[in-house]
C-alpha cells in the first residue's frame, strides 16, 4: 500500500513539474514573440471557455448562471482565452516552419494509450471519437511535439528554493 502512495506521489509530482516546465517556456515563447489577438477572437474563446467551466451544472441551472452571470465568467477568462490563443498561433507557426505534422498513425497510438488508461479497447473509443475530436487530438499531439522539440532546444534554469530551518517549521 506504501509504495503504492508513495509511486502515485511520485507520479504526481513529475507530472506537476513538467508542467510548470512546459508554462515557463510558454510563458517566455510568448513574452519574446508577442502575438496580437484580435478582440472577437478573444473574446469568443473566452466564451467558449466561461461556457466550459458551466458544463458541470444541470443544463437549467448553467442556462441560469450564464444568464445572471455569463458576461462575468468571460471577462474573467479573457486573459487566459487571449494566452491559449497566443500559445496557439505561436506553436502553430513553430510546427509549420519546421514542417511538423502528426499522422493518423501517431493519433491512433495516442487513441491506444488513452483507451488502455481509461480501461476500455481503443476500437470502441475510436468509434465514440468524432470528427472534431480527432482533429482536437492531432492539433494536441502537434502541441506536444512542437513543445518537446523546443523543450531539447532549450536551456532551462531552475530556481533553488532555500530550505527552511528549523526554526520555520
Amino acid at each position: 500500500m506504501k509504495d503504492a502512495v508513495r509511486k502515485h506521489l511520485e507520479k504526481r509530482k513529475e507530472s506537476e513539474d513538467k508542467a510548470s516546465i512546459d508554462n515557463a517556456i510558454l510563458d517566455a515563447l510568448v513574452e519574446k514573440n508577442p502575438v496580437e489577438v484580435p478582440a472577437g477572437m478573444a473574446k469568443n474563446q473566452a466564451q467558449h471557455m466561461a461556457a466550459n467551466m458551466l458544463q458541470q451544472f444541470g443544463q437549467k441551472q448553467a442556462e441560469q448562471l450564464w444568464k445572471n452571470m455569463g458576461a462575468q465568467l468571460t471577462e474573467e477568462s479573457l486573459p487566459r482565452a487571449t494566452r491559449s490563443i497566443q500559445i496557439a498561433l505561436i506553436l502553430e507557426a513553430v510546427a509549420k516552419a519546421e514542417n511538423m505534422t502528426v499522422s493518423d498513425e501517431e493519433a491512433h497510438s495516442e487513441i491506444e494509450k488513452e483507451a488502455t488508461r481509461m480501461g476500455t479497447s481503443a476500437s470502441a473509443l475510436q468509434a465514440r471519437y468524432k470528427k472534431e475530436d480527432l482533429i482536437h487530438l492531432k492539433e494536441r499531439l502537434l502541441a506536444d511535439k512542437v513543445l518537446d522539440v523546443i523543450k531539447s532546444k532549450a536551456t532551462l534554469h531552475t530556481e533553488q528554493k532555500p530550505l527552511r530551518s528549523k526554526t520555520e517549521v
